[in-house]
């Protein structure tokens, strides 16, 4: 009876052992699961142009974000509406287009714009922010 109690223990560790390998090789995904995919996509914003004084109007294009989803754009952590005051939203694939205008107060220098919709569902970029030609 106590080598049935050891073989029994040794094949749950095996199997143990071989589920969370398995688990740690593939993910937790099931057949026909979409999570896979989405797990590979990385959220990416380009800005055009990506330097200007305040004011600017500036481009914000964004890919491979969750689909169907509320984008929010910040300027060094403070939320900018788009000019034409619009929830920004991605499209079926996860990408959008927002415009927006630089702060009339920021500061010369380098300044960061992120676009979010959710958590781990983000990117920044770097908007340099260049002295007034007047």
């Amino acid at each position: 009876m106590k080598a049935y109690k050891t073989q029994t223990a040794v094949l749950a560790a095996m199997v143990t052992v071989a589920l969370f390998s398995s688990i740690a090789i593939h993910g937790l995904v099931l057949p026909g699961d979409n999570t896979a995919a989405a797990a590979k996509k990385h959220p990416g914003i380009k800005l055009q142009p990506d330097s200007g004084s305040p004011g600017s109007s500036v481009t914000v294009t964004g890919t491979e974000f969750k689909a169907k989803s509320n984008v929010k754009i910040t300027f060094d952590g403070k939320t900018i509406k788009t000019e034409d005051a619009n929830k920004v939203t991605t499209d079926s694939n996860g990408s959008f287009t927002a415009h927006v205008n630089i702060p009339n107060d920021a500061k010369e220098g380098n300044h960061k714009i992120k676009a979010s919709a959710g958590f781990f569902n983000s990117d920044t970029a770097t908007f340099t922010v260049k002295k007034n030609s007047s």
